[in-house]
């Protein structure tokens, strides 16, 4: 199987779990494996996962998942990254709890690679955390209320994976795999089906 589309997915995932059993391993071991052959790569991978699948939950649709090595943005940095889509009416309509929202799919990257590293890259904690802030910095009335909003916003991001870890991982596997650049169906049909 070289490419992956809608229709090769379930065929992936059944393969992939086969495959797996036969060698008496879990999704996480095997996962774990790769991110000893590439760490960076690995981690990259389940980091984009992480926002995806916190963006499925919260039903942003998913336009695109990048694990490209390659691509760098100006600093020089590889630029992996995940886009989902934020519809004009669901902005409008439920601003601040959109934005809310936003700021969790914006932090469950940077929870989920923790999850795999068991620490936090500080570069790319103050990215994702800047992306946060930006969503809900202005709804902080004082210094309580937004203590009180970031530890729900870090309780919410546990949930989602905890929840859906074996999408993430599966997403994150799938990636590695037949990326570096999966469109938003793909990632969709793989959240769906893990």
């Amino acid at each position: 199987m070289g490419t992956l589309d809608q229709n090769t997915v379930a065929e992936f995932i059944a393969t992939m779990d086969q495959d797996l059993c036969g060698l008496s391993m879990t999704r996480s071991e095997f996962f774990q494996s790769m991110y000893q052959v590439d760490k960076d790569l690995a981690i990259g991978a389940i980091h984009e996962a992480g926002h995806c699948v916190a963006a499925w939950a919260f039903d942003f649709p998913i336009l695109e998942m990048s694990i490209d090595e390659f691509r760098q943005d100006l600093d020089g940095f590889r630029n992996m990254s995940s886009a989902y889509e934020v519809s004009a009416d669901r902005l409008n309509n439920q601003r601040e709890r959109t934005k809310y929202l936003m700021a969790v799919i914006a932090m469950a990257g940077i929870m989920a690679e923790r999850r795999i590293s068991g620490t936090l890259d500080d570069a790319a904690f103050e990215g994702d955390a800047e992306k946060a802030m930006k969503h809900i910095g202005k709804y902080f009335t004082n210094e309580t209320v937004g203590e009180v909003m970031l530890e729900n916003m870090f309780d919410e991001v546990d949930e989602i994976l905890d929840d859906h870890w074996d999408k993430v991982e599966m997403l994150a596997i799938a990636a590695y795999k037949f990326g570096p650049v999966l469109d938003g169906p793909i990632v969709k049909e793989i959240i769906d089906r893990s």
